[in-house]
């Protein structure tokens, strides 16, 4: 009988540190969810600001391209 109500005292004793474990499982996976998501926010940064830099060269080499081609003949 004192087997019984040793095993139920250890249960008893497991249970907070049970939920403590699985409260700091639940944590560390919410910190790498974050991680992911800051490193993929930090990618389309980096590409929306090459696209960016792109689309200035390209309008700037367009712009070159056409100079003396066309003729509005306002302010003659």
């Amino acid at each position: 009988m004192a087997t019984g109500l040793e095993a139920a005292g250890v249960v008893l004793a497991l249970l907070p540190l049970l939920v403590h474990q699985i409260g700091s499982y639940v944590e560390g996976l919410q910190m790498l969810n974050r991680l992911k998501w800051e490193v993929y926010r930090s990618w389309m940064e980096r590409n929306y600001t090459a696209l960016d830099n792109e689309r200035a060269i390209l309008l700037n080499t367009l712009l070159i391209a056409v100079d003396g081609i066309t003729y509005c003949g306002f302010g003659d």
